[in-house]
């Protein structure tokens, strides 16, 4: 009976020890470190790209009717003498002639706005994040603001801070393909002075960046092959941007071409991209372009 009771003993401990090749599950900092590197390793390839994109926007009111439309505009991603990119309009959609459309990359780059508060890179560098789901069709992860960052003095980390998102990554490649969040901090807030390019050439007013304090995004992304058969040049390129930007609550305007159109409490402009494929391997980035 001793020895029974002995052998038992030794066949529970047994079981009870993983086996030194059982893979651990990925945890959900680790994931969203893999969707991290993935998308750096991404950013890589658009060396090898060239994109356009669409970009159509609506003013809407509080229930989402739309109250006025804007003028459509195309972007495309253009390369500066120091081999950086920017995006420069190339029409617009009202038939106005896009500013310095002939001229060189670096002085078409004047009207470009400096670098976006909301980058993907600074979000998935969250520390806030947990596991949603996890299927063949996808991993979703959701991150969650981070109040610890919101006094940084980096305004990418600030904004990543101030958004609550969700991110749907490719399960063979890590990739997010689709970002989607809500900014419910003050750290996407950024006021500065601006250019005007168009109604009063050489005026500067005051403006604030599109993705503040209520703004909601999203943003997919898609696998492009290398139309030479490359696969270390396949791309992910974002062919669907959508925002719903909560405008000035106490009223102000937006600068288009024609007379300033003035915002009411409550009403939102809606802006939706979508890229457009090109080949020497390419699509659209969606970028912000803000005409004036």
């Amino acid at each position: 009976m001793r020895l029974r009771t002995a052998l038992w003993g030794s066949v529970i401990l047994l079981l009870g020890i993983p086996s030194p090749s059982a893979p651990l599950a990925d945890s959900p900092a680790d994931l969203l470190a893999k969707a991290s590197a993935a998308f750096a390793r991404n950013r890589l390839q658009e060396i090898h790209w060239n994109w356009v994109s669409t970009e159509k926007r609506v003013i809407t009111d509080h229930a989402g009717k739309v109250v006025q439309p804007l003028p459509d505009v195309t972007i495309e991603s253009i390369i500066r003498a120091d081999g950086k990119r920017c995006t420069a309009v190339r029409a617009w959609g009202d038939g106005v002639e896009a500013y310095l459309v002939d001229a060189d990359s670096d002085s078409r780059c004047q009207a470009t706005p400096e670098k976006a508060a909301m980058e993907v890179p600074a979000l998935l560098k969250s520390r806030h994040v947990k596991l949603v789901s996890r299927s063949a069709a996808g991993i979703k992860l959701s991150i969650a603001p981070d109040k610890g960052q919101l006094s940084s003095t980096d305004i990418e980390e600030r904004c990543a801070a101030s958004i609550r998102a969700t991110v749907l990554l490719d399960p063979p490649t890590f990739f997010p393909v689709r970002v989607e969040g809500d900014v419910v901090g003050e750290g996407c807030n950024v006021a500065r002075t601006a250019n005007v390019y168009y109604d009063s050439p050489g005026a500067r007013e005051n403006v604030r960046a599109s993705l503040h304090k209520g703004a909601s995004f999203r943003v997919e992304y898609e696998l492009q092959k290398d139309k030479f058969q490359s696969p270390d040049r396949n791309f992910w390129i974002p062919v669907r941007w959508h925002a719903n930007i909560l405008r000035w609550i106490q009223g102000g305007q937006l600068h288009h071409v024609g007379p300033p159109l003035h915002h009411h409490p409550g009403r939102r402009a809606a802006a939706h991209r979508r890229g457009l494929h090109d080949h020497r391997a390419g699509v659209r980035n969606p970028v912000h372009n803000h005409r004036r």
